[in-house]
């Protein structure tokens, strides 16, 4: 078959577009949420050596388990491990709770041998080149503006509200990978024509099991807001007399040592009162609405 009769390539490169336009949208700006976050240059590389240090990792597995499970078992456990993973970066309080979300994202890579592999069981060796370049084409393509509006959305609300657009295409893609089948596979080989089900995910289950519920304790205890909401109280109380004695004008030095908080806590405090109408933000410094 080719990807204009199989339906389920079709759904699988539609699959692979909203995933590469969720990525998009934030990932240029991970360094800049990472600098928020209170993240010094050094430790901002750390974080990406890690990140590429557990991409290998992903890769690894793929190797591993592409050729002892079905295609379709591995592509599931993959999209569904790493859908959380916007909202694992926007729970983060500070710069190493990143490290949960950028890890599990790259390890989840370890389903792409077996997409190859799908793909290759069920198009036919005169159309394999071209079908591995439209899937190119297609993914490359979520990149072309969602760069751009995932910058726009952080200018406006922030980078967590960039974020939290990028986990409802995230949900999208998945929704879309598990309803592709192993059916109807034109020059398949006989085992791709077995159809994934809950069976063939047994060996998996400990893993997801560990998997949801990690993730499930970093959502509930890594997005705290309690501290900051203790500090934004705190500031708010002295914002008409800090304003009365030097002036609307604020910058990020003089709201940390009015406030008492640090460079972590401080940047995401400031991101809040913007979205909030308190301050706005007007090149390095902030001005004082109330």
């Amino acid at each position: 078959m080719s990807v204009r009769t199989d339906r389920n390539l079709q759904l699988l490169f539609g699959s692979l577009f909203f995933w590469s336009f969720g990525i998009g949208l934030y990932d240029s700006l991970l360094p800049i949420y990472a600098r928020q976050l209170g993240a010094s240059p050094i430790q901002l590389g750390t974080l990406f050596t890690l990140r590429h240090l557990a991409l290998a990792a992903g890769f690894l597995v793929g190797w591993a388990v592409a050729d002892r499970l079905s295609p379709r078992v591995v592509i599931g456990a993959s999209w569904n491990s790493s859908t959380p993973v916007p909202l694992l970066l926007a729970a983060a309080p500070s710069y190493a709770w990143l490290l949960p979300g950028l890890l599990l994202y790259e390890f989840a890579y370890f389903g792409l041998p077996a997409v190859h592999a799908y793909i290759t069981r069920r198009v036919p060796p005169s159309e394999l080149a071209s079908t591995f370049g439209i899937m190119g084409t297609i993914t490359s393509s979520g990149f072309v503006i969602a760069p751009t509006i995932g910058g726009f959305v952080a200018e406006q609300w922030g980078i967590r509200a960039t974020l939290g657009l990028a986990a409802v295409f995230y949900l999208l893609s998945t929704t879309l990978i598990l309803r592709v089948r192993h059916d109807e596979g034109g020059t398949a080989v006989a085992e791709a024509s077995r159809s994934g089900s809950w069976a063939e995910m047994r060996p998996l289950w400990p893993a997801m099991w560990i998997y949801t519920g990690a993730t499930l304790v970093i959502l509930l205890t890594g997005g705290s807001k309690k501290r900051q909401q203790r500090d934004i109280e705190a500031a708010c109380a002295c914002w008409q007399d800090y304003k009365r004695r030097k002036g609307e004008k604020l910058s990020v030095p003089e709201f940390k040592e009015l406030t008492g908080v640090t460079r972590k806590y401080a940047i995401p405090l400031l991101e809040y009162l913007d979205r909030q109408r308190v301050t706005r933000r007007a090149g390095d410094q902030r001005l004082i609405l109330v």
